[in-house]
């Protein structure tokens, strides 16, 4: 998929995880882009499978929130009008609504990196059992041969009062043309330190563009050997995720600490977009749909018996 017109929009994340806002409780059935598109937008095209598409972009941050996401999902963390865009596209209302995240290499930095997110500022404690959907599309022209780490999504800790910050207990990682999931917990830490990558859980590599890809994770929070991962994946040549009628394929089982103890975090919460702490010379572009997080598949509309 390539986008034509070079304009961006951006989309905050919630600083919930720094003035200690978050509400408790595990997430209820989501899909971010459910809502209805209002306000000003500006026309531009994209390119899928050889076909130029015209499309309607809509600032998120400088355009109005309107209903477009519930009031859990935060935009606190988009720096400028061109940090997320919603994308529709004009005379396919079938094709469904993307997200567009862009950071570029003058972009304020936010506690620390260039960041362009949305985050669901609720919590999942330890001891209890989440799942999350969502859909990331990497752009046919995403400068991916320019020096770049950039996180795509990931699950932070909200850190207890007073204590230290900590690495994200999982994220989705895309290194050069690697793409890979990503864990830490206390353990990791203590054996490689916090200033080094962690325990790779995935790695595929390339995240390939011009394709939705889908990703399905059964978590159970815990920082002892009680925690696990499931997670599941596949291709998707639509742009709309309920359509996709690709299989699904288990890439991640794992048995063990999920995060840290409870005297130094509440919990922890989901965010998606754009983010780098390294230097970069090149504008980058992703898009995501599709995000739903609850108590089961069924929650995610996954009906299939794989998801157990």
């Amino acid at each position: 998929m390539r986008h034509s017109n070079g304009s961006t929009t951006e989309n905050a994340v919630s600083v919930f995880a720094r003035n200690g806002k978050a509400a408790v409780g595990i997430i209820a059935g989501l899909m971010v882009f459910a809502g209805s598109s209002s306000s000003a937008q500006t026309a531009g095209e994209i390119e899928i499978d050889g076909k130029m598409l015209v499309v309607e972009e809509r600032s998120i941050k400088c355009d109005g929130k309107s209903d477009d996401f519930p009031d859990y999902i935060s935009t606190e963390r988009l720096v400028n009008c061109d940090s997320g865009k919603i994308v529709t596209f004009d005379g396919k209302p079938d094709l469904g609504r993307l997200i567009q995240f862009t950071i570029k290499p003058g972009d304020k930095k936010l506690f620390g990196g260039t960041r362009a997110e949305l985050a669901d500022t609720r919590i999942v404690k330890n001891g209890e059992e989440a799942w999350y959907r969502i859909s990331t599309l990497i752009p046919n022209d995403f400068p991916i041969d320019s020096p770049h780490r950039l996180v795509l999504a990931q699950w932070h800790e909200l850190d207890q009062p007073g204590k230290p910050f900590h690495r994200p207990p999982l994220s989705h990682r895309l290194w050069g043309k690697k793409f890979a999931v990503e864990l830490f917990n206390r353990q990791i830490i203590e054996k490689l330190g916090d200033e080094h990558d962690g325990e790779i859980l995935y790695s595929a590599p390339q995240l390939e563009p011009g394709l939705l890809h889908e990703f399905v994770y059964k978590i159970g929070w815990a920082p002892d050997e009680s925690g696990a991962i499931q997670a599941w994946r596949r291709k998707c040549d639509e742009l709309k995720p309920d359509d996709c009628t690709a299989e699904w394929t288990q890439f991640i089982q794992y048995k063990g600490s999920t995060g840290y103890e409870n005297d130094a975090i509440q919990g922890y919460y989901f965010k998606f977009g754009l983010y780098t702490t390294t230097k970069f010379e090149a504008a980058f572009t992703a898009y995501h749909t599709g995000y739903r997080s609850g108590k089961s598949a069924a929650d995610l509309g996954l009906n299939d018996p794989l998801f157990k």
